[in-house]
């Protein structure tokens, strides 16, 4: 499970290419039988494992490392309910360069590259010079009309296309770790 934005079309957006990155990884990725839900935001997180929990599931919990996410990862409840393996932060697989990373700064790199060359939105300069700024904060920012959902879809499609190794070494790293601890988180 993991933190994401609010609508269904956002949320669907975090699904597909985690999905689709596990796959590439051929073996490497997520087991067929881990899910991803999107709690739509770190405030619903607890909410979730309550519920999935009670379904007799195992449950991970995905948060970013923003204020939001440092604020769920603290709740007493999801302390008690988790272990501090199921309990995963974005900032431990990004390389530490970004200081409240988000999902999307695992692909940091290849998303600005997406980005420009399929969707014409050019963010490399800003990206580049501050490199301890979130991603999608400087997309935000920078792009007049920028939606999640299409940067998403548009890596799905770039993924399509490429293979594993066209992701740069630190977003290959990054996610390898990222899918062994949800692995390993809900054994």
């Amino acid at each position: 499970m993991s933190a994401g934005s609010g609508s269904p079309r956002a949320r669907r957006s975090l699904r597909r290419p985690l999905r689709a990155l596990s796959v590439a990884l051929d073996g490497a990725g997520l087991k067929t039988s881990v899910s991803v839900v999107p709690a739509s935001s770190a405030s619903k997180v607890l909410y979730y494992v309550t519920l999935l929990q009670s379904q007799k599931l195992k449950v991970a919990a995905l948060l970013d490392s923003d204020q939001a996410g440092d604020k769920a990862a603290q709740q007493d409840e999801l302390v008690h309910l988790l272990t501090s393996k199921q309990i995963l932060r974005t900032k431990d697989y990004c390389g530490g360069t970004v200081a409240r990373a988000e999902i999307e700064d695992l692909l940091r790199d290849t998303l600005v590259d997406v980005a420009k060359d399929n969707m014409g939105w050019d963010v490399t300069t800003t990206a580049s010079s501050q490199p301890s700024r979130p991603i999608i904060d400087i997309f935000t920012k920078e792009i007049s009309g920028f939606s999640k959902f299409k940067l998403a879809r548009a890596f799905v499609r770039w993924l399509s296309t490429h293979d594993i190794s066209d992701l740069t070494t630190d977003e290959r790293a990054g996610v390898t770790a990222l899918f062994k601890a949800i692995n390993n988180a809900v054994k």
